[in-house]
C-alpha cells in the first residue's frame, strides 16, 4: 500500500533516526557554545549586571533551561515539571533585563546542575519521540525551535561579554593578511576552543529542521 500524498515525507526528508543523530548533534553544538560562554568567567561576574540592556549572564543559562524544559521535557517529553517554583523567574515576558538582577536567581552551580539534568531528560523525550503525529514534534520542529532559542542566547551572552568591564575572556580569532574574510570566529579561555555564532534571528539554522523564530528578545 503506498502512503497517501497528504502524509509522505518529503523528497530527501531524513529518516527517524537520522533525524534524532542530528538533533542530538545540534543540541550538543548549541550548549557547547553556552558552557564557553558562562564558564569563561567567574561566580561573580556571571551574578552581575554588566548592562541594564542586558541580563546576568547566570539568568541567560537558567533561561535556556527553562525554555527546553517546559517544551521538550514536560510538552514532548510528558514528564512532570522539575523545578515548577522558577518557570516564573525565567519568564521574559514577565521581568525586563534591567530588573533580572533584582530576582532571586538560581546560583551558578544550580544553574548548571539544572540545565544538566533538563539537558538529560530532553535527550530521553528525544530517544522516545516518534517526531510525528503532532505537529509540535513533525520533523524535529519542537527540538529545532530549542535549538535556535539556546542560540539566540549565546548571541545575547556574547554580546554581554562585549559590554563587560575588565579583561576579556572571548577574543575574536585575528585573520591572517590577506587571508578571504570569513565567519567571525571566537576563543573563549574556559573552552580552549574557538567557535562562531550562529546566524542572526529569524534565519534558518538548522538544515534540514525548521526552526521558525518564535521567541522575542529576551
Amino acid at each position: 500500500m503506498t502512503t497517501p500524498p497528504d502524509t509522505a515525507p518529503p523528497a530527501g526528508a531524513l529518516t527517524a533516526e537520522e533525524l534524532r543523530t542530528r538533533v542530538a548533534g545540534l543540541l550538543a553544538e548549541s550548549r557547547a557554545r553556552s558552557s564557553a560562554l558562562t564558564e569563561a568567567v567567574d561566580e561573580a561576574d556571571l551574578v552581575a549586571q554588566h548592562s541594564p540592556l542586558m541580563s546576568p549572564l547566570v539568568w541567560d543559562l537558567a533561561h535556556i533551561g527553562s525554555q527546553e524544559e517546559l517544551w521538550l521535557v514536560r510538552d514532548v517529553g510528558g514528564r512532570e515539571p522539575l523545578r515548577p517554583e522558577i518557570d516564573g523567574l525565567y519568564d521574559a515576558f514577565q521581568h525586563s533585563r534591567a530588573s533580572r538582577i533584582e530576582l532571586p536567581l538560581l546560583t551558578p552551580a544550580e544553574t548548571r546542575a539544572y540545565v544538566a539534568e533538563v539537558r538529560e531528560k530532553a535527550l530521553d523525550a528525544l530517544e522516545h519521540s516518534p517526531l510525528g503525529g503532532r505537529r509540535l514534534v513533525e520533523h524535529g520542529f519542537a527540538f529545532g525551535m530549542i535549538v535556535q532559542h539556546e542560540q539566540q542566547h549565546d548571541e545575547t551572552m556574547l554580546a554581554t561579554h562585549q559590554l563587560r568591564a575588565g579583561a576579556r575572556s572571548c577574543r575574536r580569532r585575528r585573520r591572517p593578511p590577506g587571508a578571504r574574510p570569513r565567519r567571525v570566529r571566537y576563543w573563549c579561555r574556559a573552552a580552549r576552543s574557538r567557535w562562531a555564532p550562529p546566524p542572526s534571528r529569524g534565519r534558518s539554522t538548522t538544515s534540514g529542521l525548521p526552526t521558525p523564530s518564535t521567541c522575542r528578545p529576551s
